[in-house]
């Protein structure tokens, strides 16, 4: 990368014009470029988070709408919730998050297979090791 196309870069994203740009010791740019890297990424974390969070609330309104739905959710939250959402989350260890997911695996697996009219206690996830 040579300076005119770093110079261009300063211009466009910082609103500096060619004498500050020059004026700039190269730590100092890089910095900048930095800082406002990961403002941008803050940025789209956000933006991801809304759209994700609009997309709940739109399922919200369709559950809440179908009369063929028994269970009553009071907001969109108790549908299901987002990593970003949880709590205590952020300490789990890799085998503590996979045991969770066995876990859950293994209940949707009985529920499904209670709902096809098999009567099963306890039938492990076949694929997955015991638990």
């Amino acid at each position: 990368m040579n300076f005119n196309k770093l110079c261009g870069i300063a211009i466009a994203r910082f609103g500096l014009n060619t004498r500050e740009f020059y004026e700039l010791s190269p730590a100092e740019f890089f910095e900048a470029l930095n800082d406002h890297r990961e403002r941008e990424q803050g940025t789209l974390e956000i933006l991801t988070r809304t759209a994700w969070e609009s997309a709940r609330e739109i399922i919200f309104y369709g559950v809440i709408t179908n009369p063929n739905i028994k269970k009553k959710f009071k907001h969109s939250g108790e549908l299901f919730k987002f990593s970003w959402e949880m709590e205590g989350r952020d300490d789990e260890t890799e085998e503590i998050k996979i045991e969770r997911m066995k876990k859950v695996l293994q209940g949707m697996h009985i529920k499904n297979q209670k709902r096809l009219g098999k009567n099963v206690e306890r039938e492990e996830f076949p694929g997955l090791p015991a638990l």
